[in-house]
């Protein structure tokens, strides 16, 4: 091998290598002031209470959201054998638009979203919302309960907890511990 073969492979023996050592070392975290400022202009005091709400959409807005849901849908055909490849499937959005219009009942939905209590409180400039869900011991004995904090993903909400709190909150057999969950929205997608 020549010599300037041989160097050319050590150059990229050394830069492979300081890539490999690179991308597995840790990044630094940022700096973040010590209270840092996620809301709308200049930090200022805030009103740090914890209110308690209901959702309650109200008819209007359901008659307006109706209307808009009879308009004619205006969509691109969707690409054969693509799926979601490329973003929202249009057939599969004629589906979604078809059920809302003419089956989605938001008053049961609102009931079932309204039977564990909803709060808002102020952290750091963002409203954020969170849901709870308290333990329901009862007559049971020797059940400890424990705090739970549940936190949905991206894209999601809390939505998809609703179906296993009761299962978190209440004594199960062959259990001595049951929950007290908080179910914090991701700001954003209250």
């Amino acid at each position: 091998m020549s010599w300037s073969r041989f160097m050319a492979v050590g150059l990229v023996v050394v830069v492979v290598s300081y890539k490999v050592k690179e991308m597995m070392e840790e990044p630094p975290l940022p700096h973040l002031e010590p209270d840092p400022w996620w809301g709308p202009g200049e930090p200022q005091d805030e009103d740090v209470s914890i209110n308690r709400f209901s959702i309650n959409i109200s008819d209007e807005d359901l008659r307006d959201f109706k209307a808009r849901l009879a308009l004619p849908l205006r969509l691109t055909p969707a690409l054969e054998g693509a799926n979601f490849t490329y973003g929202m499937n249009s057939d599969t959005l004629q589906k979604i638009v078809k059920y809302w219009r003419e089956k989605y009942d938001w008053r049961e939905r609102e009931a079932r979203l309204n039977s564990y209590p909803h709060y808002k409180t102020r952290i750091e400039g963002l409203d954020i919302h969170f849901m709870r869900a308290d333990s329901k011991i009862g007559s049971a004995k020797n059940v400890k309960a424990v705090p739970l904090l549940l936190i949905h993903g991206w894209p999601d909400s809390i939505v998809g907890f609703l179906d296993i709190l009761p299962l978190l909150t209440h004594p199960q057999e062959g259990s001595n511990v049951v929950f007290d969950v908080i179910c914090p929205s991701i700001p954003g997608f209250g």
